[in-house]
């Protein structure tokens, strides 16, 4: 993420979350990319 590929960065943060979803610190992460782009954060749909 830190070369703002964040497009990328959450697409490998919702593979990170299908594999293990009680990893919580990827939630954190994949909202930041989020809000780096203006999205909304997903944490909404996860639930």
């Amino acid at each position: 993420m830190d070369e703002g590929r964040y497009e990328e960065a959450i697409a490998d943060l919702d593979r990170v979350v299908e594999i293990d979803p009680t990893y919580a610190k990827i939630y954190l992460v994949r909202a930041s990319a989020e809000a780096k782009l203006g999205l909304a954060p997903q944490y909404q749909a996860d639930h």
